[in-house]
């Protein structure tokens, strides 16, 4: 039986409530393995481990850019930013220079968010020719020691002397960015404060590796290492870690289930998320690299697709009765175990 209220009240907030963040995947594969991250776990969704068409990026910016600037369009008009990540390396996405010319033709901006293992002299250079669409560089590595580094990150494809020449080589290239913060690197560490006993929001499982949660252990020997290797660069703690929904925590790896049930307290359903300024339910726009729509980035299977642009315009996928289904069956299901969820 179709809950009309639920419905309704789903509909009416995507007449609202504008679009005004969008995560677009061009190339859906990660070379990396850390292991906070489901890629270690199971492989990138086949089918969707593929570069994205030039023409299909043109489709989906230019989309944006028309509802955008449309009197009733489903866009917010100062909409200008768009990442590239869903469990991806945004590096070898092999039509990355294209991708660049589509933002600066829309005039759209983009943040790199890499592992850092793929900045090649080929790389950086083409990066540096759109320093005007880069918002910044971030690189997510959890490790700066060479034998640490392989075994956190999983990669096998570069060595560690190749990504710290390749952070070195992308520092001397892009110094404005150095100076002002814009190049960072996040080390994705927990800690003991980070932990459900001392009031954080995770627990970690028998599958997660041996970690020194003490205030002078690992968190605080890699990020003095990062210091000491990258002088000058943003360099930056990560300390509290989600299961992406529950993902991690099948795995025995990392759990916020617990922490989740002490925030909601009595309350029994979710309404809304509270990730970003609309939250990802309504005003994030989600893209695979084939050209899908789902629900959130926590939706690392695509089990909540609910359009095409292969298919539709952006207008048509946002307001058909496959969204609205799928936002419902998400609030009682992937949502009921995300970190972000607002409930009632």
């Amino acid at each position: 039986m179709v809950d009309k209220a639920a419905s309704s009240e789903i509909f009416g907030k995507l007449s609202t409530i504008k679009i005004s963040d969008a995560q677009i995947d061009p190339f859906g594969f990660c070379n990396a393995k850390c292991w906070f991250c489901p890629v270690r776990y199971q492989k990138n969704p086949l089918y969707a481990a593929k570069h994205m068409p030039v023409d299909l990026m043109d489709k989906i910016l230019g989309n944006i850019a028309s509802e955008k600037t449309s009197p009733n369009g489903v866009v917010a008009s100062d909409f200008r930013h768009f990442y590239t990540a869903h469990y991806n390396e945004i590096l070898l996405y092999k039509h990355l220079k294209e991708m660049l010319g589509l933002a600066r033709q829309y005039g759209f901006m983009t943040m790199i968010l890499s592992n850092g293992t793929n900045l090649t002299e080929e790389k950086v250079e083409i990066l540096s020719q759109f320093k005007d669409v880069i918002s910044g560089i971030n690189l997510n590595i959890p490790a700066f020691e060479e034998k640490l580094w392989m075994d956190r990150s999983g990669v096998v494809s570069t060595t560690f002397d190749e990504l710290v020449n390749g952070i070195r080589l992308t520092m001397n290239k892009f110094p404005e960015f150095v100076s002002s913060g814009a190049f960072s690197i996040g080390v994705n560490i927990p800690t003991q404060d980070s932990l459900y006993d001392a009031g954080g929001w995770m627990k970690l499982g028998e599958n997660a590796p041996q970690i020194d949660l003490s205030p002078t252990g690992e968190q605080f020997q890699q990020v003095q290492i990062a210091r000491s290797l990258f002088p000058g660069l943003n360099i930056y703690p990560v300390s509290s870690l989600i299961d992406r929904a529950s993902f991690l925590a099948k795995e025995k790896v990392i759990d916020n289930s617990e922490a989740i049930i002490r925030y909601r307290g009595a309350t029994e359903k979710v309404v809304d998320c509270s990730n970003g300024m609309n939250g990802r339910i309504y005003g994030w726009l989600h893209v695979n690299a084939v050209g899908e729509t789902f629900i959130c980035c926590n939706d690392y299977n695509f089990d909540y697709v609910f359009g095409s642009f292969k298919e539709n315009d952006l207008k048509e996928i946002w307001f058909s009765e496959k969204h609205e289904e799928v936002i419902k069956n998400a609030l009682g299901l992937i949502c009921v175990n995300c970190a972000s969820a607002v409930w009632k």
